[in-house]
């Protein structure tokens, strides 16, 4: 089943809301939600998971279709199948989910790592995710919109209702959004602890999603946000979740936040990764009418895979 939380709502003085929701949804939508530019975002990867937990899920609680279409021309179906076609559909449905963990199974019990053998599941998946944002109009001017798929429409009617019926709190110069951090953890750490579990607790939706009844420690978050910002290279999406208000209600140089000031770009700037041995920064001169001429330097010796 589709559900949505808020996890963090607050707004600064200048006006700005920033939201953190906690979403599952069907990962077959999973390509549509990431073509929205302005959302931060993490979601439970496929390469993370055991295999024996993502089957579980698959033939316990297999994601469904909400609404079977008849085949017509267009992206969309203004019809659904009805009777004996409908219930033979779902069968059919089924029937292929049974058989992706069936292949899953195979797969992993022949020694293939999960970051392969979990990718026959992912059609019959849910998804959990963090998404972080002050710009939703053009999502659900989009989403929202009989046109949309059916289970990305739902998602976005209930990502709406969340929203709608949230208050958020006023956050001051200085201040910080911080989604997965409790108001005791609040009052009782200083602010760069708080930014390390926050970091931390929205990082663990890769692998599982956030359990609030059991409290991770400073101690195991503060090694984790060290393992994704403190190593090479980096990675630094889940602290694109945190922000604290800028002067201006403007777009902030570099972030997709507006009139917010993304701990990612406080923490690594704009270049997060170097290259790999081997590899050389592209080179780009702009002509004399905006045309680029762009120059690829290659790997000199090393194949790409190595």
């Amino acid at each position: 089943m589709i559900s949505v939380k808020v996890i963090a709502d607050s707004i600064s003085p200048g006006g700005s809301r920033l939201t953190t929701l906690e979403v599952k949804i069907h990962r077959l939508i999973l390509a549509e939600m990431n073509t929205h530019r302005m959302f931060s975002r993490n979601y439970r990867s496929s390469r993370a998971v055991p295999v024996h937990k993502l089957l579980e899920e698959v033939e316990n609680d297999p994601a469904m279709p909400l609404f079977w279409g008849r085949n017509e021309p267009g992206m969309s179906a203004s019809t659904q199948l009805e009777g004996e076609e409908l219930e033979s559909v779902k069968d059919t449905w089924l029937a292929s989910a049974k058989v992706a963990a069936t292949t899953a199974r195979i797969l992993a019990g022949k020694g293939l790592h999960k970051q392969i053998a979990n990718r026959v599941l992912e059609p019959y998946l849910w998804t959990y995710g963090v998404i972080t944002s002050t710009e939703w109009d053009n999502f659900f001017g989009l989403r929202l919109d009989k046109a949309a798929q059916p289970e990305m429409r739902m998602a976005a009617r209930v990502m709406w209702d969340a929203i709608n019926n949230s208050i958020p709190s006023f956050v001051d110069f200085g201040k910080w959004h911080l989604p997965y951090v409790t108001q005791e953890e609040k009052d009782t750490q200083h602010n760069a602890q708080l930014l390390r579990t926050s970091v931390a607790r929205c990082a663990r939706v890769s692998y599982k999603p956030f359990d609030a009844d059991r409290l991770s420690t400073p101690e195991e978050d503060t090694a984790l946000f060290s393992k994704l910002v403190g190593e090479q290279p980096i990675h630094a999406s889940p602290a694109e979740h945190q922000a604290t208000p800028v002067m201006t209600v403007s777009k902030y140089k570099g972030s997709n936040l507006i009139g917010w000031d993304q701990l990612r770009k406080t923490l690594v700037g704009e270049d997060v990764a170097p290259l790999p041995p081997g590899y050389k920064k592209a080179e780009y001169m702009v002509e004399r009418f905006g045309a680029r001429a762009v120059t690829m330097i290659s790997p000199s010796e090393q194949p790409l895979l190595g």
